[in-house]
């Protein structure tokens, strides 16, 4: 017992004296560092659900212009609180806006400024600071564009329930000039990618990008269709509607071939050339638009292609463009930027087409 009780002890001086003397030091922290409000705050949601926050509202707004060979849209999306703030400024600007020679024209009220370039638009607009900045995007589609179906598109971004042909009237409302849609809900008013492109995405989700050795692209935000990347020319940001873009600069030059996917119903080739031809200032004949026009076929599947590379000295970007039709979309191909740069790249926007297979 004596023997026991003296190796504890000699055990005990042991441990105590390889322990250095130690210099505490004390802080202050807040609260909010601690997280000890975040766990008393779980602590009683859980007591109580009813405490549990509310999910913060978005508030999305679409003014509807319809002209004879475009529809325009004036679209704001944001956190409700924001956009009901900016409302005096976007309000009245609707009402001034004019279209000349099919473009919409407008002054851009003071405080606000423009956005570089962005995909699928004609413009961004950016109102109020940059803390509580709200987007408008404006972009320009073909005409005469479905309305049920687009607005039940812009509910379900915002988390609210699609409608029927009944409902239209008072989703849309007619100011005029103009219909206005201003609807609050729930969700991010995000754009998110189709249900075919969805189920695309599934059965591809196990494949990689490239293989080594084979230069084909496919990628789930490519669903249903694979393609040969471009010599030369860089890749650029892809989504859900634009399933490749590559890009091409010499010196200050620079040219873009995208392929780009869109319903089929809501899209028809001619209002599409006008809206193509506008964007790099050319005004062609009727006539002269069908002599531009030839025949061209993708994985066999027969569409149109249009030049539309001016010879007048004044126009400095050109545009060759084509459309296909396949199941229930229209895939629209095309070489467009500065018309010396494009002229030049014809050739490798041919085989880019040439290489394109639809799943």
């Amino acid at each position: 017992m004596k023997i026991v009780t003296t190796l504890i002890g000699l055990l005990a001086i042991g441990i105590t004296g390889c322990v250095p003397e130690t210099d505490f030091q004390t802080y202050e922290v807040s609260k909010a560092k601690s997280g000890l409000e975040s766990l008393r705050k779980n602590v009683a949601i859980r007591k109580n659900p009813e405490l549990t926050p509310k999910p913060k509202k978005n508030r999305m707004v679409v003014a509807w212009f319809d002209q004879p060979d475009a529809t325009w849209f004036f679209k704001l999306n944001g956190p409700e609180d924001q956009v009901n703030l900016t409302q005096p400024q976007w309000r009245p600007f609707f009402d001034t806006v004019e279209f000349v020679g099919g473009k919409p024209s407008y002054e851009i009220p003071e405080g606000w400024t423009e956005a570089g370039p962005r995909p699928m638009r004609y413009k961004t607009l950016l109102i109020g600071s940059e803390k509580n900045q709200i987007e408008m995007a404006i972009s320009g589609l073909p005409p005469k564009q479905g309305r049920l179906k687009n607005l039940n598109r812009w509910l379900g971004q915002i988390g609210l329930s699609s409608i029927g042909e009944e409902e239209v009237e008072t989703k849309l409302v007619n100011k005029g000039k103009f219909f206005l849609f201003d609807q609050v809900g729930e969700g991010s008013g995000t754009m998110s990618a189709p249900r075919f492109a969805r189920q695309t995405l599934d059965q591809t989700s196990n494949q990689t990008g490239t293989t080594a050795g084979d230069s084909r692209q496919m990628d789930p935000r490519q669903s249903g269709v694979t393609f040969d990347s471009i010599e030369g020319w860089e890749s650029g940001r892809t989504s859900s509607i634009t399933k490749a873009r590559f890009i091409k600069k010499n010196g200050e030059k620079q040219a873009m071939i995208t392929l780009i996917e869109m319903p089929a119903a809501v899209n028809d080739w001619k209002p599409n050339v006008i809206r193509w031809a506008g964007q790099v200032d050319f005004k062609p004949s009727q006539d002269e638009l069908a002599k531009r026009t030839s025949k061209i076929k993708v994985d066999n599947i027969e569409g149109q292609i249009i030049d539309l590379i001016s010879d007048d000295e004044s126009l400095s970007d050109g545009t060759i463009a084509a459309m296909v039709k396949h199941k229930e979309s229209a895939w629209f191909l095309k070489l467009t930027g500065d018309k010396e740069l494009v002229s030049e790249s014809e050739s490798d926007f041919r085989n880019f087409i040439d290489s394109i297979r639809f799943n």
